[in-house]
């Protein structure tokens, strides 16, 4: 009987031992404010969400920096995973999502920024959908190939409450 508990107890530690710190699946709940023009501003708040969902569908808001763990099986990236920490630098794609302010006043909308970095020996390509706050609506927007073991930034003048990156492939 000491034997089957001793057995029954390693097993309950199993998932504990394996799992990793470093994996974060969820974001916090938080207030999301984009500025419009020089008097108004766009709220909403965000409710706590996966950052990866369907498997390889990324979704980004304004002023997110994730580190994104990522497989590649015949140039296809699959196994999304936001981490807390780049660890593994030769499969960790990088995305920073901001928007950019007037200098002279921060409450004037310029235009959105996104940063990919590429760890990846081919150039990096992916659909992206944008959700305009002006116009209510999901759009498929275009994107650049971000170049092999490079960064590549791409703009857009609207103000997006969130996008979503999906379909990464390698080339």
């Amino acid at each position: 009987m000491k034997k089957i508990l001793f057995i029954v107890f390693l097993f309950s530690l199993t998932p504990l031992m394996y799992s990793d710190d470093n994996i974060v699946t969820e974001r916090l709940s938080f207030d999301l404010v984009l500025s419009v023009n020089g008097t108004n501003y766009w709220e909403w708040t965000v409710p706590k969400s996966l950052y990866v969902f369907n498997n390889n569908y990324i979704q980004l808001y304004q002023g997110e920096s994730l580190f994104v763990e990522a497989d590649v099986i015949n140039d296809v990236i699959v196994n999304l995973t936001v981490v807390r920490e780049i660890v593994n630098k030769d499969k960790t794609i990088i995305l920073e999502f901001n928007q950019i302010t007037n200098k002279e006043n921060p409450k004037i909308h310029e235009f959105m920024m996104l940063k990919i970095t590429n760890p990846f020996n081919k150039d990096l390509v992916y659909k992206a959908d944008i959700y305009l706050i002006q116009y209510d609506r999901w759009v498929n927007t275009s994107t650049i190939p971000v170049r092999a073991g490079l960064v590549s930034y791409e703009s857009w003048h609207d103000i997006i409450g969130t996008m979503v990156l999906n379909d990464f492939i390698l080339k």
